[in-house]
């Protein structure tokens, strides 16, 4: 079972001290006397916090474990559907759908599908006092420099030119856009 939750040769085979030649006798007995229908039941049996808990224990990562779940259910899942356990397969078939969505979650590979919210936010700034400020310092400051003052008196107005023209209501700050449609 340690080897099916994602432990590594190695770690059993240091667990039970079984030497140097351990960490091969726990991979030839896992392919020699352990099927995947066996393999299979025993994950199937392994709820996903007990997974998790054990994944935090084991220093193993949620998504090992995960994909080991996946792999034992999505084998349940072949196997009801071979013997037309309708009842069986639609059961499991939920499960397995559980664990691709944790899956999902984990990878970040559902992050695209749920519901969005855009926001489109348009600032007309101008028409706004600050920059009419902005541009009144700037004429100011390059007075004495008639060519640059030039340069940025048309680039100022082909601003303006390309700008959209802003409506009554984008002038009006919300308080006295209120008080006009009151009167």
């Amino acid at each position: 079972m340690m080897r099916l939750a994602g432990m590594s040769l190695d770690a059993i085979a240091e667990k039970f001290n079984l030497g140097n030649g351990g960490r091969d006798c726990i991979w030839r007995h896992m392919q020699r006397h352990v099927s995947e229908d066996e393999k299979s039941i025993m994950l199937a049996d392994v709820p996903i916090q007990e997974a998790a808990a054990r994944a935090a224990e084991e220093n193993v990562s949620l998504l090992d474990y995960l994909g080991l779940i996946r792999s034992a259910l999505l084998q349940q899942v072949r196997l009801a559907a071979s013997v037309n356990d309708r009842h069986g397969l639609a059961v499991v078939s939920g499960r397995a759908l559980e664990c691709l969505r944790e899956i999902g979650k984990l990878t970040g590979e559902l992050k695209g599908f749920g519901p969005r919210t855009v926001i489109n936010n348009q600032v007309n700034i101008l028409a706004s006092p600050a920059f009419a400020a902005v541009q009144a310092t700037l004429i100011k400051a390059l007075a004495p420099h008639p060519a640059a003052l030039a340069s940025v008196v048309q680039a100022l107005q082909e601003l303006e030119a390309s700008a959209p023209q802003p409506s009554l209501e984008t002038l009006l700050l919300p308080s006295e856009a209120y008080a006009d449609a009151a009167a």
